[in-house]
């Protein structure tokens, strides 16, 4: 789930630099998180009534505060399908959107 952010940051490791445009790295993030998002979401959801705003995963909004897995930001609520997709939204508010997807040029 940390894919954009180590596209962005690989210059700091001993791994060689990849150059990728901004959507090109948009678009690999976007991949990931729908696998995560397929991997995470389970079958039987019964009141699908949110979406991850990390991952995109569909959930249940009463899951998500029963696990502790709800923030408010800016008056608004968010719920998240794992814990580290919250943490990760923690770490950048400004950059998710509602569907569920790290905006480009971020």
């Amino acid at each position: 789930m940390h894919v954009k952010y180590h596209l962005y940051h690989i210059g700091r490791t001993d791994m060689p630099v990849i150059p990728l445009t901004s959507q090109e790295i948009s678009a690999v993030t976007q991949f990931i998180a729908s696998l995560h998002a397929k991997a995470f979401t389970p079958a039987n959801l019964d009141k699908v009534d949110a979406r991850c705003p990390v991952c995109g995963a569909l959930l249940e909004k009463e899951v998500a505060i029963k696990s502790s897995l709800q923030v408010a930001v800016g008056g608004k609520f968010y719920y998240f399908e794992c814990p580290e997709c919250k943490e990760i939204f923690l770490q950048d508010t400004k950059g998710y959107t509602r569907s569920g997807y790290v905006r480009d040029g971020k």
